[in-house]
Formats: structure tokens, C-alpha cells, sequence
């Protein structure tokens, strides 16, 4: 199963850097240190700070800071943009380069992520964007924002369509 690869952005470092400080040979201020993503795989524990080029695996779960952002991409071309304090999970991925197919679960735990899918894959090709209230289900191509707050969920489309489905059982 091919990874998925995040490219983290965050704003530059503003204010003094002490000399000789390693955050100061690296460019970034100490005191306002900006905030990198940070997945959590289920069973480890732990958080680490992920950087451009880092595998994200199925079931890790991906958070952005106050001050922080990420890109998700995908193997098949797809990405997901994940908007400052937010999270998501990638709960299923299976991509066949040489079938044209493509199977992806992502749950959106809070926040804002915008979804783009820009292939056209195989008829039997899907893409399921879960929270605990919506099932999102693009067309084969697709660009949409999925944001989930203390009121539910609200998904905004901005290319192509998408179906959703509400999976609370409520109205």
C-alpha cells in the first residue's frame, strides 16, 4: 500500500533568535516557534511532528496547530488540504496504478479540509469522506471542503458534485 505524503506549511518565524541557538541555525524564532502537523497512530501513544516528504500510514491521525496547515497527498494524485486546528484520519487507502482504481476512507475528526480529486479513476473507483454526522461521496472528480463544528457538518462545493448522506439519524 503506497504512503501518503504531507507537505506542512506554516507562517515564517517572526521576532529575535538567540545566537547560537539551533532554532536559530534553522531559521525559526524560539519563542514563536510555528506549529508543524503531528499525527498519532492508534496504539503508539505518542505525537510526532511531521515534515514535507514524511509517510503519513493508514490510521494516523493528522493535526494541525493554531498556526499550521498541511497537504496530504495522495498516490493516485488526489490531495487534501487540512486547515489550521483541524484533524482527520485515513481510515482505508488502496490505490491500483495499472487497474485505475482507487478505494480511500478519510474521516474529518474537526476542522476544515478541502478535498481534490482531479483523476478520473476507474468506474469502480471510490472516495468516502466520513464524520460523525455525513458521509461525503464525490463524483468522479471533485473539489469540496468538508468543515466540522460544534453545529455538525457542512460541505461546500466548488467543482463537480458530490453526494452526501447523513448518517446521525437526524433531520
Amino acid at each position: 500500500m503506497p504512503p501518503m505524503r504531507p507537505s506542512a506549511r506554516s507562517p515564517p518565524a517572526k521576532g529575535p533568535r538567540p545566537p547560537g541557538s539551533a532554532a536559530s541555525e534553522r531559521g525559526e524564532d524560539p519563542y514563536h516557534a510555528p506549529k508543524r502537523p503531528t499525527p498519532r497512530t492508534p496504539g503508539a501513544g505518542q505525537d510526532r511532528v511531521v515534515r514535507k516528504g514524511d509517510d503519513v500510514l493508514v490510521a494516523d491521525e493528522l493535526r494541525t496547530g493554531t498556526k499550521s496547515g498541511a497537504r496530504l497527498s495522495f498516490a493516485d494524485g488526489a490531495f487534501v488540504a487540512l486547515s489550521a486546528e483541524s484533524a482527520l484520519r485515513v481510515n482505508q487507502y488502496a490505490f491500483d496504478a495499472g487497474g485505475g482504481r482507487r478505494t480511500a476512507r478519510v474521516r474529518v475528526v474537526g476542522g476544515r479540509a478541502r478535498f481534490v480529486l482531479y483523476k478520473a479513476l476507474g468506474r469502480e473507483s471510490a472516495f468516502y469522506v466520513e464524520t460523525d454526522d455525513a458521509m461525503v461521496i464525490p463524483a468522479m472528480l471533485g473539489d469540496f471542503g468538508v468543515w466540522v463544528g460544534p453545529s455538525g457538518t457542512e460541505v461546500d462545493v466548488l467543482a463537480q458534485s458530490v453526494r452526501v448522506k447523513n448518517v446521525s439519524g437526524l433531520i
